[in-house]
């Protein structure tokens, strides 16, 4: 009975780790995946065809252009900042001898 019970999946042997998984999909699916496909196909998709037009309409506003390359700066300079963050973090560590 233990081989048995020892081939099968984790999730199997616990249903309780099993149901918080497939509920935790769920809600992924809910509040990620979706809102992002209907934005995308709001956004390529016009008069029942793939069309640029509505994207062209966004970018044609300048609050909008300035509101994409500020979001464009400021995911730069996060990424940036998080890697010399990082760096002098581990740098600390290894010279310090920290463990």
């Amino acid at each position: 009975m233990k081989d048995r019970r020892r081939a099968l999946p984790a999730i199997l042997r616990d249903p309780v780790q099993g149901l918080t998984v497939l509920g935790l999909w769920a809600l992924l699916a809910l509040f990620v995946i979706y809102p992002l496909c209907a934005l995308l196909i709001r956004a390529f998709f016009s008069d029942g065809g793939f069309s640029l037009e509505p994207v062209w309409a966004v970018l044609a506003q300048p609050n909008h252009r300035r509101a994409f390359a500020n979001s464009l700066l400021l995911g730069a300079l996060v990424g940036v900042a998080g890697t010399a963050l990082g760096f002098l973090f581990a740098f600390t560590v290894a010279r310090a001898g920290l463990k």
